[in-house]
């Protein structure tokens, strides 16, 4: 046989086939045929790439794996439809193939490829950003960027697959076995995912395919959105090894580049973890029905807070190209002025910039505002919501879990010199600085946690702002980015927003940008996410709690 490549990666022709022996696919495939150019030129890396590239594009498996990562895509919110039950099964021909992997490469490829497919995916909204005018970017500039900015985040975010099968196979090695139980996997994802994903890209995690099942999640008050996370790996896992050891008894397991299963009793060990996801589900359901039925005899007496939530809807170029902002919300403040009653006003993300403040709280003296704005102190800016009422200092929170490429530039000197050369080097000079952890906003006697757009995939901020004493969340986002037909941004910060809710026992109120409000319970029940293309107003009951959850209690966030 010959090789093709060094290194790391060595692809071998497959043997001579019998002539009743379907065809290869992808036998004298031109794509083929390229990538072996490439693995014939004369850089020992090149030659690496060449055959990982090949080894990718030219198997079967590749098939199994991006059908997997559209299934699993699928079950994700923001399609139109609930298709959430895939999710407990999508992921099945990916298992199959990846814990079959007993070199290092094939095993990151084939989990990164699933994963950079699943997760593009879902930022698929990335190439629907609006031309970026206000940062003197013409169409084709902006269109590039949001490429960059799709490919980055798919990639970023597929690291989590990637490491998850490196992992497997180096325990096999250490441990001289290809088999490990359902349990072990699932809890080795999560444990990746609660660690690693939550400092990368942690914006499409699978628990947000059970959003609407309501009851289920119920549990995240207890183990956080983790759990969901856990029993829908497990689930996949378990079907995949009963798959494997099915399609090798039929002599099929050429199809999934099968190694021999060591462990004679894959049948009854599946059957046995079967049983246990069974039990399991009943336990989630039940603690669920129980749950919803306590909280709602909690909440009928709860108190809550009025606030009204103004919506300009306008796109950041027309917000960051005009001096008007304050001038734009006017109208609708006056509107609301005839009120006996006082009233908390909110604005969505970025709403007025730092020199309109003054002017807005000149007009409206009396007035309470929470809105999205962009302070400085010194040479460093941040995004931030400020609380702002008379004469009262103004209070800040300030995001701390900054977009990538998008606020921030990590590693910067890396690319610095380049984006210099092309003129771009003000991306960086104007990029947000991270916030620190901040004290709660308080509106008289009440105790707000603050977030924005972003950081509602980030569970570690709510909980540590329920456990200083807030009693809801004012999350404030701004969709205006995009197209106005891009309802998914919307729609994913929506299902971040209902398990935040469920895990700290705390309402919260979703004010964005080109989209109307969105009030989520404490239960986890939601308005509907839907695009607002005019300027208005809304009133918001918000929910108030001190309840503390076992979640917002849990030392790992922390």
């Amino acid at each position: 046989m010959s090789d093709f490549g060094s290194g790391g990666f060595a692809f071998k022709r497959p043997k001579k086939l019998s002539s009743d022996a379907p065809l290869p696919r992808f036998r004298k495939n031109p794509l083929e045929q390229f990538f072996s150019f490439l693995a014939g030129l004369g850089s020992g890396f090149v030659r690496s790439l060449g055959g990982f590239l090949l080894f990718v594009f030219a198997q079967r498996d590749f098939h199994l794996l991006t059908a997997s990562a559209f299934l699993a895509a699928l079950s994700m919110p923001g399609w139109g439809f609930d298709f959430g039950f895939l999710a407990w099964f999508a992921l099945v021909p990916a298992f199959t193939v990846i814990l079959q992997r007993e070199r290092l490469l094939p095993a990151f490829g084939s989990a990164f490829w699933c994963g950079f497919v699943f997760n593009a995916l879902g930022f698929r909204f990335l190439l629907g950003i609006n031309p970026l005018a206000w940062l003197g970017l013409g169409a084709t500039e902006s269109l590039l960027a949001s490429v960059f900015a799709l490919l980055f985040a798919g990639c970023v975010s597929a690291l989590v697959w990637g490491v998850f099968a490196l992992l497997v196979v180096l325990a096999q090695r250490v441990q001289s076995t290809n088999f490990f139980t359902p349990w072990q996997l699932a809890l080795l994802w999560v444990l990746l995912a609660f660690f690693l994903g939550t400092e990368l890209l942690p914006w499409n995690p699978l628990h947000l395919s059970q959003a609407s099942n309501i009851t289920l999640i119920q549990v995240s008050d207890v183990l956080g959105a983790s759990a969901i996370d856990f029993v829908l790996i497990f689930s996949n896992l378990c079907l995949a090894l009963l798959c494997r050891e099915l399609l090798q008894r039929e002599g099929q397991a050429r199809f999934f580049s099968a190694v021999p299963v060591k462990t004679k009793n894959i049948i009854a060990l599946t059957s046995l973890n079967g049983g246990a996801l069974l039990v399991l589900l009943v336990f989630f359901h039940a603690y669920g029905f129980i749950s919803l039925a306590t909280q709602r005899a909690l909440l009928a007496g709860s108190a809550s807070l009025q606030l009204t939530a103004f919506q300009i809807n306008l796109t950041p170029n027309a917000i960051r190209l005009k001096s008007e902002g304050a001038n734009l919300y006017e109208p609708l403040i006056v509107r609301e002025l005839n009120r006996s009653e006082p009233r908390l006003f909110v604005m969505p993300e970025g709403a007025l910039r730092l020199e309109q403040l003054p002017l807005l709280v000149s007009k409206f003296p009396a007035q309470s505002f929470l809105l999205g704005s962009y302070p400085e102190e010194g040479n460093k800016s941040y995004n931030a919501a400020v609380l702002l009422k008379g004469n009262e200092p103004a209070q800040y929170y300030q995001k701390r879990k900054l977009v990538p490429f998008g606020e921030s530039y990590p590693a910067a000197w890396l690319y610095g010199g380049l984006l210099k050369s092309l003129g771009l080097s003000f991306l960086t000079e104007n990029a947000f600085t991270a916030g620190h952890p901040n004290p709660l906003l308080l509106y008289g006697s009440r105790q707000l946690g603050g977030a924005i757009c972003f950081e509602a995939a980030f569970p570690g901020i709510f909980a540590g702002q329920s456990k200083r004493g807030a009693e809801a969340f004012v999350l404030l986002g701004d969709i205006s980015w995009f197209q106005r037909a891009s309802l998914l941004p919307l729609v994913q910060m929506r299902a971040h927003g209902i398990f935040r809710a469920i895990e700290n026992r705390r309402a919260v109120v979703m004010v964005v940008n080109g989209a109307r409000s969105i009030n989520i319970s404490s239960l986890g029940f939601a308005s509907e996410a839907q695009l607002s293309l005019l300027p208005s107003s809304e009133d918001v009951s918000l929910g108030l709690s001190q309840s503390s959850s076992i979640f917002v209690n849990n030392p790992l966030l922390y």
